[in-house]
């Protein structure tokens, strides 16, 4: 029997791809098993509704489309020089798929219409403000006994992921506020929404986030400043540099308060009011908040004391799983006082039980939001220089991260190590360096430039330049600056991260990558995508 081929119209096709579309958006904040399911189905209607040649013209003509179809294909190429792993060189491939399918599909489909953009735009900001909402509930209601980590409430996806969608959403309010989409009443529902998503980001500690943030604001004030009328453009620039001071000099201020040196008075007392002889570590000078942690230690005492007024005992860990003894040391340390009983004793009950739930100084007890990250940052840094292993300390170890990375890139300078080899040869690397990092913590390289680079050498890491630069090309011909302040806040995002190396990350790119080139109404070429 002959297959029998069923037509559906053109309205039928777009509808389909609509709802695929508002799939993604949902699972980009709550489910890889729904933006999975959303990329088959966008991929299916795509071939089913035909009309390839026309497409395919179209894909000709768009280098920044072409480019990312040859960055993809460089991942198939690769597995030419695996020597290791070709297991993970296929795997990274079926993760890589998005920058096969959001190419192909959205550089030749038409552009969405004021009303398509309408509608998943709002599923989008509602989606975004659902997940933050949930999270915020397990803030209230768990942060920080069952949930010591406040990142962790982001439990759907990686909290930089999470950060990362919600600086594209406070770019689509700045969109959809713009193209007046969004106007009356709903403007007050939107100065909500991107004010509590702003809020949101410092709630997580996202340091990458905020920055990008940053970036998209300064970025949109020097692109879009020139339409407002002068007597606006001079108050907005006064107000953002009075913002811009008051900001720096508050983060400055706490942060000279948290690395200035300050020592301890006397050494001349030896003993304890108890008579316990004071134990100084003088080979250690590692500090919280400016006092050295490892001097004026009476440790049976402390042990004792401790006791007396907790559960959790002395020798075992805190609710993070930190060594209490650890913990508590560090918390007395910060404070000004010896590590004795009388330092125990004037803990408060809040401090005692900051210290259980594993707040290691009373400046963390203090701060909160990007502040607090900020003096963990800094905690980790300044000890970190004076040579504290980096393990568990996330900034610190991105240094570790990066060294590791380049050490395989200056081996590899040419072709990288293929597709599949990178966990290989980042574990060979970490041996050959004989670096501090326990095994649990041996991770890539956390920057996606150094990664592409070690991975298919300076041709790739070229080849992926190429993809941002004919993209800005692109997008200065449309005077398209709703992709320069996407494309910002994404690059920085590659910075810190291996943005691609994920299926969020990698969906959450490609596919804002075209929608914000092509597909927003107010640029989109109506014919052919230029070069």
């Amino acid at each position: 029997m002959n297959a029998v081929k069923i037509n559906l119209p053109y309205k039928v096709h777009r509808n389909i791809f609509l709802f695929f579309t508002a799939v993604l958006c949902v699972g980009l904040f709550f489910s890889v098993f729904l933006v999975s399911v959303a990329g088959i189905g966008i991929a299916a209607n795509w071939l089913w509704e035909g009309n390839l040649k026309n497409k395919l013209q179209k894909l000709r003509k768009s280098k920044p489309a072409l480019l990312v179809l040859l960055f993809f294909a460089l991942h198939i190429a690769g597995l030419l020089w695996t020597n290791h792993d070709y297991d993970y060189g296929l795997k990274d491939i079926r993760i890589k798929l998005p920058l096969l399918l959001f190419p192909v599909v959205l550089s030749t489909i038409n552009p969405f219409s004021r009303m398509e953009e309408k509608i998943l735009g709002s599923i989008f900001i509602l989606t975004a403000l659902t997940a933050t909402f949930y999270s915020y509930y397990l803030y209230q209601a768990y942060y920080p006994h069952e949930i010591t980590d406040i990142r962790n409430i982001s439990v759907f996806i990686s909290h930089i992921r999470f950060s990362l969608l919600l600086v594209t959403a406070i770019t689509l309010l700045f969109y959809g506020i713009y193209t007046k989409h969004i106007k009356g009443y709903v403007l007050y529902l939107a100065a909500f929404a991107g004010i509590w998503f702003v809020y949101f980001i410092g709630l997580l500690h996202v340091i990458s986030g905020a920055l990008g943030l940053a970036s998209v604001i300064i970025a949109g004030v020097i692109l879009f400043a020139h339409e407002l009328k002068k007597n606006y453009r001079i108050t907005l620039f006064i107000a953002l540099s009075v913002a811009f001071v008051i900001t720096l000099s508050y983060f400055g201020s706490k942060a000279y308060d948290y690395l200035r040196h300050k020592d301890y008075p006397d050494y001349s007392i030896t003993k304890t009011a108890q008579g316990e002889k004071y134990i100084h570590d003088k080979n250690n000078n590692l500090r919280e908040n400016g006092y050295l942690i490892y001097r004026f230690i009476a440790p049976v005492e402390l042990e004792k004391a401790w006791n007396e007024r907790s559960r959790l005992k002395f020798d075992g860990y805190d609710k993070r799983n930190q060594p209490l003894r650890s913990t508590l040391i560090r918390f007395l340390t910060s404070k000004g006082e010896k590590k004795d009983a009388e330092g125990v004793h004037n803990l408060t009950a809040r401090e005692v039980e900051a210290i259980e739930n594993g707040i290691a100084g009373k400046p963390y007890l203090n701060a909160s939001g990007l502040e607090l990250r900020m003096l963990k940052v800094l905690y980790e840094l300044n000890n970190y220089r004076e040579g504290a292993n980096p393990s568990g300390h996330s900034v610190a170890m991105r240094i570790e991260f990066l060294k590791t990375g380049i050490h395989i890139f200056k081996k590899y300078p040419l072709l990288g190590t293929g597709t599949g080899d990178v966990p290989h040869e980042f574990e060979a690397a970490y041996n050959e360096t004989n670096n501090e990092l326990s095994s649990k913590y041996r991770y890539r390289a956390h920057n996606q430039f150094l990664t592409v680079a070690l991975t298919f050498g300076i041709p790739g890491l070229s080849l992926f330049i190429l993809c941002f630069v004919f993209s800005v090309r692109t997008a200065n011909r449309l005077q398209n600056k709703f992709f320069i302040l996407f494309i910002i806040h994404a690059a920085l995002s590659m910075i810190s991260e291996d943005t691609l190396e994920t299926q969020i990350g990698v969906t959450f790119f490609s596919f804002f990558f075209f929608v914000f080139l092509y597909n927003l109404s107010l640029y989109a070429d109506k014919g052919n995508p230029p070069t």
